[in-house]
């Protein structure tokens, strides 16, 4: 039975197969920002270490939605 008092809480991420990796998206943003750092702002999920980011530009993909 359900009660108002209960929350069940999504959690998002992306798997990175090539190193067994999990990217946990930020909570609580609508915009979250996937890429490698730069000057003006580090990404949300900074992709930076991973095998073959050097292909990943900067500000690589935005995920736009509502996450809970």
């Amino acid at each position: 039975m359900y009660s108002p008092s209960q929350t069940a809480e999504l959690t998002l991420e992306l798997f990175h197969f090539q190193t067994n990796t999990s990217l946990q998206f930020p909570p609580n943003l609508s915009v979250i920002c996937i890429g490698k750092p730069n000057d003006q702002k580090p990404p949300d999920i900074d992709v930076s270490g991973l095998p073959d980011s050097d292909v990943a530009s900067r500000i690589h993909a935005l995920s736009l939605g509502k996450w809970g």
